[in-house]
């Protein structure tokens, strides 16, 4: 069975749309979710949009890089902020079941906190992304 993709047309529209699958579909005048189907039935283009997404992470930290150095001190607070939740911040001790805490008083003093984490409710329901769906009831 033959595709309804080109893959050369189809890598060079991931590039220009910035791997942006929608656009490209919108571009092609295709299904989103056939051509989502198509590009990770295929090996180059499936490395094509690991690449650029890559890039993508890539220009990311330059940015927290470059906010580090920033004049202004709220842009270096968060990219602070943002690197300490990141990777390289766990590996250096900022991590745990525990929430961080970071604030800044008047005086650009950052004051760094653990957060106690809250003890589980006996009355909670199961949460799925923060809403509540229902309860298990025991059986008796």
């Amino acid at each position: 069975m033959t595709s309804p993709f080109d893959e050369e047309e189809v890598a060079w529209l991931l590039k220009r749309k910035e791997c942006n699958v929608t656009d490209v579909a919108k571009a092609l005048g295709a299904d989103s979710a056939a051509l989502r189907r198509f590009i990770w039935s295929n090996e180059d283009l499936k490395g094509l949009m690991d690449e650029q997404l890559a890039k993508g992470v890539d220009r990311s930290i330059a940015v927290l890089f470059q906010g580090l150095e920033e004049e202004a001190y709220s842009t270096r607070f968060m990219a602070a902020k943002e690197f300490l939740r990141s990777t390289a911040g766990r590996r250096r001790g900022f991590h745990g079941d525990q929430g961080l805490e970071i604030k800044a008083s008047r005086g650009a003093t950052i004051a760094l906190a653990w957060l106690e984490p809250e003890p589980p409710r006996e009355d909670a329901a199961p949460l799925i992304e923060g809403r509540v769906v229902g309860q298990v009831e025991e059986e008796k």
